[in-house]
Formats: structure tokens, C-alpha cells, sequence
């Protein structure tokens, strides 16, 4: 579009470019030519330099600048004076005179808006061509520089690429499972065994080669709920009838954490629970007289009830 000149008539010949330029841009051009237009309005030097700013009041500087906000995207800027008013937050009555005043302004000659009504009753204003000339520009998105397309890829082509990118072989994956729970993988060779659980378990005994009673309470112990850790801990502080019988006494005791509590039991060589303790001897002298006579006509033998879940241990 061929730009319109602002000619300055105190001085002949010269000329300069309009104070505001309306730019139509085309956006996301695809190879038919189709786009999506976008304006913008830009300000040029000549609004200082020509001296059109500084003829006019700062009201109707105000006007021109609210009139050029309603810019649409394909470049028109005709709002009407409804829209004008409720931008401007005053009374369409108000609105109407301040642009019927700005509509009456000249610069050098040439009015800058201009106010017409419609077939449908609308009363709107207008910038003259002079003032803000549109001008569209294709160089955001020329139709030579089109994006490429990009197509979804089939479900099953995203699951090879992410298992051949992130999987591990199951086996790996099971014997380092096998690992950080610190037990032995059956796969592995004797070298890789050492090797990998030398780091891990070089502190702790090996368990697999105790016998008898000790190998037993391990057993007890690791039942429980003990990390092998704590099991050791245990067998090479503390003896094994010490462990015993708390162990026997754990079920009497109604613990939330039996592990704490057994751990801390065995440390600090825990007395029997209440229930398991001999009632003490009463002060009063019938009843000594009548535990007397029980005891001449029949030896009691008190014995010790034990859990269904420990096994051959006995309280001692």
C-alpha cells in the first residue's frame, strides 16, 4: 500500500511519514496463502517533529489515543460512541460532545478523525487516512517459510522408543533388587557375588554357616521383623537366653513396635510382664492362714501358659 506523506505547508518540499502507522501483520500463513491477520499501531517521529502534539489540548490528545486502542486485528478502527463512552467511563452525552470537538479539530488544513452514522443508527469516528495509514506486512510469515507439520507417532512406536531408551533387562533389574535387599541372587557367579555384596555386607556375619541354638533364635529373631543388621547386633551383645526369654515374654506385652520393644527389652534385660509375675504375698493374717492350709493339703504347681506362635522356647 503506498504511504501517505504529511506535507508541511509553512515549509515546500518537505515531507515526512504520518504520526501513527496501523500495521497489519500475517500470522501463521499455511501453504493455501491463508493467515491470521494481527494489527498493531505504531508511533512514528513526525507526531513530536511535525508539531501535532503540542497544537493539540491534552484532552483531545487523550481522545485520539483511546480512539486508537480500538484497532481491530485486520486493521479498522471505526468504534462507535457507546464503546467510546464506556471506555472512557462518562456519559454518552459527554462522550458524543469531546469527539465532536475532536472531529472539528484541523492540523495544517486537514481535520485528524471524522464521525459518521451508519445504516443501523451507530454513530462512530474514525482516524483519517492521513493521520494512521495501514499498511500490511507479510515478513512475519512469509508463505516460503512455512512450519513443518508434525504428525503423532503410533502408540506402539512410543513404547519400543521408551523401552529401548530407558528399560533394563529384567534380570538386572531383579538382581539389583535382590541387592539392596541384601540377600545373595542365585544367577550370579561367585566373582560377581563377592564382589558386588562385599560392600554391603563385609561388616555383618554371614548367617548361613551357624548351627544349633544361635542359628535358631537368629531365626526367632529375624520373624519378628529384625533387619539382619539388628539380628547381629543383638547375638553379639546380649546372650542367647537373655534373648530367649524376652522373646517368650514379646507376645505378653501388647507392643505397636515389637521390634523396639524387643530390641530395647533385651538391652535393658526387661522384667516380665505382669501378667507372667507371682502375685505377692497379702499381710493379712487369714489369708496366710488359709494359703497355709492349702498348702499342707495340696502342692500347687503353677505353670506358665504360653502363646501358640513361640515354638519350643520356654519363659524362663
Amino acid at each position: 500500500m503506498e504511504q501517505v506523506l504529511v506535507t508541511d505547508n509553512s515549509s515546500p518540499g518537505k515531507a515526512e511519514l504520518p504520526p501513527f502507522l496501523i500495521r497489519v501483520e500475517h500470522l501463521d500463513t499455511d501453504k493455501q496463502g491463508f493467515f491470521r491477520p494481527a494489527a498493531s499501531v505504531r508511533f512514528a517521529a513526525s507526531l513530536r517533529t511535525s508539531g501535532l502534539l503540542a497544537a493539540l489540548p491534552p484532552e483531545a490528545v487523550r481522545d485520539l489515543l483511546m480512539l486508537l486502542t480500538f484497532i481491530s486485528p485486520n486493521g479498522i478502527c471505526s468504534p462507535h460512541i457507546e464503546q467510546l463512552a464506556e471506555a472512557m467511563g462518562v456519559p454518552v452525552s459527554k462522550a458524543r460532545n469531546r469527539f465532536e470537538r475532536l472531529a472539528g479539530v484541523r492540523f495544517r488544513g486537514q481535520k485528524i478523525i471524522a464521525g459518521k452514522q451508519r445504516d443501523n443508527g451507530l454513530e462512530i469516528y474514525s482516524p483519517l487516512p492521513w493521520l494512521a495509514p495501514v499498511r500490511e506486512d507479510a515478513i512475519a510469515n512469509r508463505r516460503d517459510e512455512v512450519h513443518p507439520v508434525l504428525y503423532a507417532a503410533p502408540r506402539q512406536a512410543v513404547i519400543d522408543h521408551s523401552r529401548a531408551t530407558y528399560a533394563r533387562p529384567r534380570a538386572e533389574v531383579e538382581r539389583e533388587v535382590e541387592r539392596q535387599l541384601r540377600r545373595p541372587y542365585p544367577s550370579d557367579t561367585s566373582d560377581s557375588k563377592s564382589r558386588d555384596a562385599s560392600s554391603e555386607n563385609e561388616a555383618l556375619p554371614q548367617p548361613d554357616h551357624d548351627t544349633g541354638e544361635k542359628a535358631e533364635v537368629r531365626k526367632l529373631l529375624t520373624g519378628v521383623g529384625l533387619l539382619p543388621e539388628q539380628v547381629e547386633a543383638l547375638l553379639e551383645r546380649h546372650d542367647l537366653l537373655s534373648i530367649r526369654r524376652q522373646l517368650a515374654w514379646l507376645p505378653y506385652r501388647g507392643a505397636k513396635n515389637p521390634v523396639g520393644l524387643l530390641m530395647a527389652a533385651v538391652k535393658d534385660n526387661y522384667e516380665a510382664p505382669p501378667v507372667l509375675r507371682p502375685l505377692p504375698p497379702t499381710e493379712s493374717p487369714s489369708c496366710r492362714q488359709e494359703l497355709g492350709e492349702l498348702n499342707r493339703d495340696a502342692e500347687i504347681d503353677v505353670q506358665i501358659p504360653l502363646p501358640p506362635d513361640t515354638g519350643k522356647l520356654t519363659p524362663s
